[in-house]
């Protein structure tokens, strides 16, 4: 990806979580009875990650995109044209 160890690991994690979420979080929704603290938790749980998954990835692709990022001089080091200077 370009950047840290840690931030690779993080966008890996992110999205798989939004690829794999989906299958566990809708079995447990069926719940018995008037207790609605155990079904509240999970939904509380889930939707908590994939917000803070939400946040990593648009933020480590703005990071990404940034001019200077490490993925910018990569390409012109592997032979890539410079840009034009006017």
């Amino acid at each position: 990806m370009g950047g840290s160890l840690w931030s690779t690991w993080a966008i890996y994690l992110s999205i798989e979580w939004f690829m794999v979420s989906l299958c566990p979080h809708d079995n447990p929704r069926i719940h018995k009875g008037s207790d609605l603290q155990g079904p509240f938790r999970i939904e509380y749980g889930f939707h908590v990650t994939l917000m803070l998954a939400g946040i990593i990835l648009p933020y480590s692709l703005l990071t990404m995109l940034r001019p200077g990022a490490a993925g910018a001089h990569g390409a012109q080091a592997a032979g890539a044209a410079s840009p034009r200077v006017r």
